[in-house]
């Protein structure tokens, strides 16, 4: 994470940052997949800009806002949204990619920029996993530094 902050200081390619931020989610909260998005111009997508363990294809595609899927109800919401199993989630449904994928538990958080939202960040596990409060701080310690970047 530190490492991260001072690549961004110094002022290192964004796509390096966010590509940097997503191995780093995946790695050190030991999931399966992690993925930044990036909210799209007219508002109505997430464009997928960087991933880890994600099947090729995946990365560079769009993913809809729609508020009854986790992605676009994290953007609703401030803190870190935590999935412990998506066969029990009231709250939304995974995404097509997510089932696609077999995605039992996740944490996403949003990333914003200049006062602004403009996407998150977001670690996915094909098996059931607890995340911590303090899990959920990393995930938006890692958002805090792409949005400072941006």
């Amino acid at each position: 994470m530190a490492e991260l902050g001072q690549r961004a200081l110094s002022g290192a390619p964004l796509d390096e940052l966010i590509a940097e931020a997503a191995a780093c989610a995946g790695r050190e909260l030991g999931t399966d997949f992690a993925s930044v998005l990036e909210l799209t111009g007219d508002g109505l997508g997430l464009l997928v800009r960087a991933g880890y363990g994600l099947p090729e294809g995946v990365v560079g595609g769009v993913i809809d806002t729609r508020r009854d899927q986790l992605p676009g109800y994290a953007l609703d919401h401030a803190g870190p949204v935590v999935v412990e199993d998506f066969a029990t989630e009231t709250r939304f449904d995974p995404t097509p990619v997510q089932r696609e994928l077999g995605v039992v538990s996740a944490l996403a958080v949003q990333i914003r920029a200049a006062g602004r939202q403009v996407g998150g960040i977001a670690v996915h596990s094909r098996t059931r996993q607890g995340f911590s409060a303090e899990d959920g701080h990393f995930l938006q310690a890692l958002a805090n530094v792409i949005g400072a970047a941006i």
